[in-house]
């Protein structure tokens, strides 16, 4: 069920005419083979959400990860993953609501809450991470920038809405 946005309401992130009201995750540790919920509050940005389909992404990526912060990040992070290191970065995409009500039907001024469910990897490397979310309208297969190869900050990135410890 929708509930009403409040006046004034802040947004974390604004993206292809959908604004991210919160987002928060059911624990502040997990484990290999535990589950995380994260729930999300979306609302349109504007009178008349497109009919186009929403792809959200929820995501992990480790504050410690080699490289990151810098220009060849992601380049840095995949050599070390390739030579044994464990994974930093775990990704999950999702339709949000599960498509039950699709975003060309979300009424302005109301919040529309979404929940999705992790199960973070188990090969991912123990420490801190950041759990980000974003939202993007993709076709089945997007044109990528050369930066989504090359850097972590890439499509998929959002804006941190929590951070996590993942333990062994």
């Amino acid at each position: 069920l929708t509930t009403p946005v409040p006046a004034g309401a802040d947004t974390i992130l604004v993206r292809d005419g959908v604004a991210l009201l919160s987002a928060r995750a059911s624990a502040r540790e997990v484990a290999c083979g535990d589950s995380l919920a994260v729930v999300c509050r979306w609302t349109p940005a504007g009178p008349a959400p497109s009919p186009q389909p929403l792809k959200a992404t929820v995501r992990l990526d480790a504050l410690e990860a080699p490289g990151r912060g810098s220009a060849l990040s992601k380049v840095i992070r995949k050599a070390a993953e390739a030579l044994g290191a464990p994974s930093y970065r775990h990704r999950v995409d999702w339709i949000p609501t599960g498509n039950r009500l699709p975003a060309d039907r979300w009424v302005p001024g109301r919040a529309v809450p979404d929940t999705v469910v992790i199960r973070p990897s188990c090969d991912l490397a123990p420490g801190r991470y950041a759990l980000t979310v974003t939202i993007n309208r993709l076709p089945h297969m997007p044109n990528h920038r050369l930066k989504d190869y090359l850097s972590d900050d890439d499509l998929y990135s959002g804006p941190a809405v929590d951070t996590l410890l993942v333990r062994r």
